[in-house]
């Protein structure tokens, strides 16, 4: 199986959903006919990277204006955890964040 059609089956399989490629562990994407423990990690990889990139997009300070605002700001931290998390964000008067933890 070539590289297009491994990754047409590897996406299928979590409904096309990147965020649920993310949370497959080394042992499930190893499962997969073609992909071995090098190829994996490779994926775990770049899904770190797509992950990084995107908490790199907030630049500070980042005001609150919504709960969208704040599902943005949260989603790439949090979306891909397998359990929940409280998180905490103290915003000043302007509603920018002074601190999240």
């Amino acid at each position: 199986m070539n590289a297009v059609d491994l990754s047409k089956v590897l996406l299928s399989n979590v409904d096309y959903n990147l965020n649920e490629l993310g949370k497959l562990s080394l042992s499930q994407l190893t499962h997969y006919k073609g992909i071995g423990e090098a190829k994996a990690i490779k994926i775990m990889a770049s899904m770190e990277l797509g992950l990084r990139h995107k908490l790199t997009e907030v630049k500070p300070p980042y005001t609150i204006t919504s709960s969208a605002s704040v599902f943005d700001l949260m989603q790439p931290l949090l979306g891909t955890l397998s359990h929940e998390e409280f998180w905490v964000l103290y915003l000043n008067n302007s509603n920018k964040i002074i601190t999240k933890i």
